[in-house]
């Protein structure tokens, strides 16, 4: 499934795709998945966007999914992007998304609720050519 979603990942929603290591792998199959498979697909993109380097680790896994990571606040691998544009795209890009997932994709109330006028809300999902799932 991993594998299926990363490749997905990358032709539907443009996420550079990135090798999962077994340690990784392993790591994702020991754990509960109460949310099904949405979960886990949200699971790996988080991965994908926020992990480091070109492939996800084990400690990626649990810095992601222990929501934190870093000392400072930040959460786990966003420090080790390697420019502050692609730093600032990702986080934008990770905000976005999980906006419009608490909306249900309700453009205008994630709009509001983000203080964004809705027209730049659109130029943003298309920029980053985001897609309901």
């Amino acid at each position: 499934l991993v594998t299926h979603f990363v490749e997905r990942l990358a032709r539907t929603e443009r996420v550079a795709p990135k090798e999962f290591t077994a340690e990784a792998v392993e790591r994702l199959t020991t754990l509960d998945w109460p949310g099904n498979v949405r979960e886990l697909r949200n699971t790996v993109e988080r991965l994908l966007i926020l992990s480091p380097g070109a492939a996800v680790e084990a400690k990626d896994v649990g810095q992601t999914l222990s929501g934190g990571g870093s000392h400072d606040g930040l959460p786990g691998g966003l420090l080790g992007i390697d420019t502050f544009s692609a730093f600032k795209d990702a986080a934008e890009r990770a905000f976005i998304l999980a906006k419009l997932r608490e909306n249900d994709w309700n453009v205008s109330e994630a709009a509001r609720k983000m203080d964004m006028p809705r027209s730049n809300l659109y130029k943003k999902i298309e920029k980053y050519e985001l897609e309901r799932d």
